[in-house]
């Protein structure tokens, strides 16, 4: 699984390597997507916090659907079927923040 997760995350910094702004944004983000998936292996109660700081970036996207769900298993204390939910959709959640700046 790591070998998988360091490929998207070079693949996510090669599509923000452009221009500064959207590379700090994508850092951001790839780093609130890390944390949030540690949180959640964790058990850790803070996953609803960086939950809704990447339900923001996602506002008015595909994934905006999914990033609710998300937070109703965190609030359901379901981390093991929030944790499944952001794998399914974490390529979608990293390509949104190399286009979302």
């Amino acid at each position: 699984m790591a070998p998988v997760l360091r490929s998207i995350e070079a693949h996510r910094a090669a599509l923000s390597a452009d221009t500064a702004p959207a590379h700090q944004h994508d850092q951001a983000t790839g780093k609130a997507l890390q944390e949030l998936r540690q949180a959640l292996q964790n058990f850790d109660t803070q996953a609803g916090s960086i939950a809704k700081g990447l339900q923001q970036a996602a506002a008015g996207t595909a994934l905006a659907d999914p990033m609710a769900r998300l937070l109703e298993h965190i609030d359901n204390f379901d981390f093991d079927g929030a944790l499944a939910l952001l794998l399914e959709n974490e390529v979608e959640l990293v390509q949104l923040t190399s286009t979302d700046a």
